[in-house]
């Protein structure tokens, strides 16, 4: 076991590659946390990029324990790449072993398509004694793009849950057919099984963004949820709305339907809004030049759809 001091909670991030929404991404996450360590759990290409790297391409990296018994476990029930659904349950597994091995109780595990407009102290300070934290995908999936974990024994037992679902068949079975009940698409993925052991471990007490008291600031479940907000003019009716932001000095505020500035705490910009992180980051409100990069990520996104599968 390594004891890791710090100050700040440690701002942690699992992501292969060196895109730049990335590198927008840590960014921010130090901007807003300059006593927290920010801890990347990355690859080879990526290793210069946190001041904390650990990189699971190295076969004696100490957070694989488990992993490459839960590949062999696994099986893919998803409409999304085996690969993608796949690590996004393996960096659970990641981050429970980092926490582990640092000795934390404590961490935010942000996506890398999240940027902070606050520090995550002053998060935890409103939502504090919780074992974890979500957002709502819907009402059977619990969004962990910012996962504010004050409990490594929630944690432990999320993962003890989801890999004990892949060793028994007729669980994941049903659990399958209650993913696509009511005729939708087959599902199994993070979101569904936080949700699923949320339901069987409620002496968990986790907060649900949704669910908090705003403070006139608000928690982002995705910069695409538009509902109650007014949206960005240039999605030109040919991309993704996204909500209309503002800028001012390193914070960002979404425009109501009324027109008032609600303060974001961060903001998810999952699939094609990836496009929008960069420029978000340097506080630059929108212009034509955002439709273009919408469109641009629009036409890869499309043209990658056959890759995706596999």
């Amino acid at each position: 076991m390594t004891t890791h001091k710090t100050e700040g909670v440690p701002i942690v991030i699992v992501h292969r590659g060196r895109q730049d929404y990335l590198k927008a991404c840590i960014s921010k996450a130090k901007q807003h946390n300059r006593n927290s360590a920010i801890i990347l759990i990355g690859d080879t290409s990526n290793s210069d990029l946190a001041q904390i790297h650990f990189n699971i391409d190295c076969e004696n990296s100490p957070l694989l324990k488990d992993v490459a018994a839960f590949r062999r476990l696994y099986t893919h029930r998803s409409g999304l790449s085996s690969s993608f659904e796949r690590f996004c349950i393996e960096r659970w597994l990641l981050i429970r072993n980092l926490m582990v091995y640092l000795d934390l109780e404590t961490c935010c595990a942000i996506d890398s398509d999240v940027l902070f407009f606050s520090g995550a102290q002053d998060i935890l300070d409103e939502i504090p004694g919780l074992a974890m934290s979500f957002g709502r995908w819907d009402q059977k999936m619990l969004l962990p793009h910012f996962n504010l974990i004050q409990r490594r024994d929630a944690l432990e037992s999320f993962c003890t849950f989801a890999v004990e679902i892949y060793k028994n068949q007729s669980r994941l079975k049903k659990l399958s057919m209650e993913s696509s009940a009511g005729g939708g698409r087959t599902w199994i993925c993070d979101m569904l099984l936080f949700w699923k052991w949320s339901q069987e471990n409620p002496h968990f007490k986790l907060a649900i963004y949704e669910e908090q008291p705003s403070k006139n600031s608000y928690f982002d479940p995705s910069v695409g949820r538009t509902e109650g907000f007014t949206h960005s003019a240039f999605h030109l009716g040919m991309v993704k709305k996204w909500k209309k932001l503002s800028f001012q000095d390193t914070r960002a505020f979404a425009h109501d339907t009324n027109n008032c500035l609600v303060q974001t705490k961060f903001i998810h910009y999952h699939g094609i809004f990836k496009a929008l992180m960069v420029r978000h980051a340097r506080g630059k409100e929108d212009t034509l030049t955002c439709f273009f990069l919408m469109i641009k990520a629009k036409l890869i996104y499309e043209l990658s759809r056959p890759l995706r599968k596999k």
